[in-house]
């Protein structure tokens, strides 16, 4: 099975190999890991070694403070701050079967300024219908970010309505997808999928043993809609 996690900073591993209170965000990528992410768990529990990771730390749906966001540098071959893409990505020779999005952190919670819901739903909507597109029989899940059931440690969390308004668009915006595109939620306010203070170095990304706890409850989550195991001949 063929597995492709797009998504910011959590799924690059930013801080995974820190402990709560540990590194500050200019020592981050000397703890970031992708091999200790929720995503590797994942493909491990799968029993897959062909998976890939697309993900940028700070990157949002929608342009953050400036930068790009995925759905505009998704079917680039490499990130770019702005400006048109100079080098499109060659979808042609890897199809993936099961796709996770896990972005929207950045959209609510790295900068004060949020996007507008209609600009998120069109950017968020834009980016899974270039990832149906190039993959049209992919598995595509939608994941809400861990940040929802933990709003209060938030950068900017003057606001704790727009995490609602968020979630809500996000499932809107699977609603008005095909069959295989789901939206999974991930706890709630009083019972969040991991501790907001143990779980998190920074109250945002997880630890090595909260990535381990995400996948393993995104693995049950997952379990009812992931396709069938592929044989390769």
């Amino acid at each position: 099975m063929r597995y492709e996690a797009v998504g910011d900073s959590i799924t690059a591993g930013w801080l995974a190999l820190s402990q709560p209170g540990g590194p500050t965000e200019k020592e981050g990528s000397h703890s970031e890991d992708v091999m200790s992410t929720y995503e590797f768990h994942l493909a491990q529990a799968w029993g897959t070694s062909d998976w890939r990771a697309v993900a940028r730390a700070g990157i949002g749906a929608v342009e953050v403070d400036g930068d790009l966001g995925m759905g505009d540098q998704y079917s680039c071959a490499y990130f770019h701050d702005y400006g048109p893409c100079q080098k499109p990505w060659d979808f042609s020779s890897w199809h993936a079967d099961v796709v996770t999005v896990n972005l929207g952190t950045n959209d609510y919670s790295a900068t004060e300024i949020v996007p507008s819901k209609q600009e998120f739903v069109s950017k968020y909507s834009s980016l899974l219908s270039t990832i149906r597109e190039k993959y049209p029989g992919a598995t595509i899940f939608a994941i809400r970010p861990l940040q929802y059931a933990c709003p209060g440690w938030a950068a900017f969390d003057s606001n704790p309505e727009k995490w609602e308004v968020m979630s809500t668009s996000i499932k809107e915006i699977v609603d008005a997808m095909d069959s295989e595109v789901h939206f999974i939620e991930t706890g709630t306010k009083t019972e969040p999928w991991l501790n907001c203070e143990a779980d998190f170095v920074d109250g945002t990304h997880p630890t090595f043993a909260g990535h381990v706890k995400f996948a393993n409850l995104l693995l049950g989550a997952m379990a009812p809609n992931l396709p069938s195991a592929r044989v390769v001949v």
